[in-house]
């Protein structure tokens, strides 16, 4: 799905560029990528990869306000990335992201307990601070 189809599904709605929502977007994810290190410390591994993809999600919401859109599901910032930003942020990155977005759907709604190590928590937290850098870096640029 590209921006033209989501825009007409409703999985993205255009709005007016508004950097003040930019801004508060990325205190929380830096509020919640803060609130990550805080879960890994403590051996809480499942919140730890929950609020990483947190964390990276008002990232990109940011870029989302700065370009005048807004989104109605966490699929949406990944078309949305993927139309505006993959070159700029990295397919890789975006990929992680995306793969993130699943691990933490199945952790708060799936059936099956997933056991989560305390590598995987620590290798999420290393791709959301690369995520949110990379971001940050687009933001005011």
């Amino acid at each position: 799905m590209n921006i033209k189809e989501a825009l007409e599904k409703g999985i993205l709605i255009k709005e007016s560029k508004d950097l003040n929502k930019s801004r508060k977007s990325l205190e929380i994810a830096n509020d919640k990528l803060n609130e990550a290190k805080s879960l890994l410390n403590v051996d809480k591994y499942d919140p730890c990869i929950i609020f990483s993809y947190t964390a990276m999600f008002h990232a990109a919401r940011a870029l989302l306000f700065k370009e005048g859109y807004r989104e109605k599901g966490h699929l949406g910032v990944i078309i949305f990335l993927e139309d505006f930003y993959s070159n700029k942020i990295g397919r890789k990155l975006i990929y992680e992201f995306d793969r993130l977005r699943k691990e933490r759907h199945d952790l708060l709604y799936g059936l099956e307990k997933e056991k989560i190590s305390e590598e995987s928590a620590k290798h999420t937290l290393i791709i959301s601070e690369k995520f949110i850098k990379k971001i940050e870096g687009l933001l005011w640029n």
